[in-house]
């Protein structure tokens, strides 16, 4: 279900966000794009998903090519720079719970193999 959930998400993540250009456009004179803002964004798109539990839900804000707010006016290149590191990031944490789960998993195997036997 997570790893379904994960692969949706990181879709969902680089088709909105390298489907529509960046550079000009986004904020006004004053504000200026910030990488580390949109990767906090990112980061949380993904992390409001996993808790949803849904893919869908949590990816609400980057549905038709939109980008969160903190990523408007960031060229191509560093949305999908910043893109792959939320989800490699996100990659590696999953990878160690389903690895701690399945030592929980076999822990539990083993002690009611032994309270059978």
């Amino acid at each position: 279900m997570r790893t379904s959930t994960a692969a949706a998400i990181t879709a969902a993540l680089l088709l909105a966000l390298t489907a529509c250009g960046g550079g000009g456009g986004g904020g006004g004179e004053d504000s200026k794009p910030d990488a580390a803002a949109c990767k906090d964004a990112m980061t949380e798109a993904i992390n409001k998903s996993i808790d949803a539990g849904s893919a869908v839900k949590g990816a609400d804000d980057l549905r038709d090519g939109r980008k969160p707010k903190p990523c408007e006016g960031l060229d191509d290149k560093t949305l999908e720079k910043i893109t792959g590191e939320v989800t490699t990031a996100f990659a590696k944490d999953l990878e160690k719970k389903l690895e701690s789960d399945a030592e929980d998993i076999g822990k539990d195997l083993e002690k009611e193999l032994s309270e059978l036997g």
